[in-house]
């Protein structure tokens, strides 16, 4: 009889646990998107994992243009927890990621009721990241200032910042890979603007760096720049979800208390203007997108408190063409992309820096395409050109 009591009371138990679980609130990801979203197809991923609603109810405001979500808010807390645990206990020098771009810039990602891929750090199945070697400092050659009065003609060239340099003498056969490059995105209707900067030379690259071109959401990393250097106060699990993931309701609300005039002053002296979707998501050319750039390298080899976590940031993006570009290649990347095809705006972009042995290189890559598999192949060439021709410039 006690054993038959104490069976049933165990069965009760189970049956009561069993209904507090029932009560609990299931969580499902609501991961919105826009207008074709199928054109966004990430390394690693195909159309048909990647469904989902087309609900913009809750685009951000004045940011139609980057409406499709690829973040789980309530996955993204507890990631954002473990990964600024992790960026605590590395050095300045930040960590060497491998990680390839699957998965995709919120502007422009289907939705899926999976949770998004993590960055490499965050992986338990893979080894530990090891420290990268200390990169040389950043020339004094290269500056805000001096980078935005780099030279602008359309056609690729090289220049030098200082005065009195001349510009480096590119091998014709690098040129013309580099020109060929841009070309093929010029040949199919779109405009591209970009620059490669050798930070320890202060030589480089560029072609049609005059022209402003839709930054999408590449334009993340220097907002996200601006609080830090600027000593704001701000949410950084909103910050690593913007920059990480490129979750823009994060980044909307990340960004809407400093949309004020010294943000918009900020911009103005790093040669970005902006229109009337700014300062959301502005319109910049490729020497306003490496002069903002230039300042957040210099922060992040600056030894103050918040640079290895913004580094390890940078490093860890979840979408990469410049990564993606140069897999294989012993290089680190720190980037911010952004990309969309829409209606009226179309943005493949990335911009960021090099680290390849022992050197450190800036590169900025707009183009005006819609974001679809084709344009990232011609973006991801353009970098490789540009990559390529990097020891011209020593």
């Amino acid at each position: 009889m006690r054993a038959a009591s104490l069976l049933a009371a165990g069965i009760v138990a189970v049956i009561g646990v069993a209904g507090a679980l029932t009560a609990l609130p299931t969580h499902s990801p609501s991961i919105e998107q826009g207008s074709n979203t199928a054109s966004l197809q990430p390394s690693g991923l195909s159309t048909s994992s990647l469904g989902g609603s087309s609900d913009t109810s809750s685009a951000p405001s004045g940011a139609q243009d980057e409406r499709l979500r690829t973040a789980d808010r309530t996955g993204l807390a507890a990631s954002s927890s473990s990964f600024e645990s992790s960026a605590s206990s590395r050095s300045s020098s930040g960590s060497s990621s491998s990680a390839s771009s699957s998965a995709a810039d919120s502007s422009n990602t289907p939705s899926s009721s999976a949770e998004p891929s993590e960055p490499a750090s965050e992986r338990a199945d893979e080894p530990a990241i090891e420290s990268v070697p200390d990169q040389p400092a950043i020339s004094d050659l290269v500056t805000r200032d001096s980078v935005l009065s780099m030279p602008r003609d359309r056609e690729a060239h090289s220049f030098a910042l200082a005065d009195d340099q001349d510009a480096p003498a590119l091998p014709p056969e690098q040129l013309d890979a580099i020109s060929r490059a841009a070309q093929a995105i010029d040949e199919v209707g779109f405009a591209c603007s970009y620059v490669l900067v050798d930070l320890q030379t202060g030589r480089g690259i560029s072609g049609n760096a005059d022209e402003a071109l839709y930054t999408a959401s590449s334009y993340k990393a220097p907002l996200t720049f601006f609080l830090i250097q600027g000593g704001n106060d701000f949410e950084r699990d909103l910050a690593e979800a913007s920059i990480l993931y490129s979750d823009n309701d994060s980044y909307e609300a990340l960004a809407s208390p400093y949309m004020d005039d010294r943000f918009i002053t900020w911009l103005h002296e790093h040669g970005i203007d902006y229109d009337e979707w700014s300062p959301w998501y502005p319109t910049a050319n490729a020497a306003g997108m490496a002069s903002c750039w230039t300042d957040i390298y210099r922060y992040l080899r600056s030894g103050e408190s918040d640079a290895p976590w913004l580094e390890e940031m940078h490093a860890n993006t979840n979408v990469s063409f410049v990564r993606d570009a140069l897999e294989g290649q012993d290089v680190r990347v720190l980037n911010k992309a952004g990309w969309l095809a829409d209606d009226e705006y179309n943005a493949v972009a990335d911009c960021g820096i090099i680290e390849t042995q022992g050197r450190s290189y800036l590169i900025a890559v707009l183009s005006s395409q819609p974001s679809y598999g084709e344009a990232h192949e011609r973006v991801k060439e353009l970098v490789r050109a540009l990559f390529d021709s990097r020891d011209s410039l020593s």
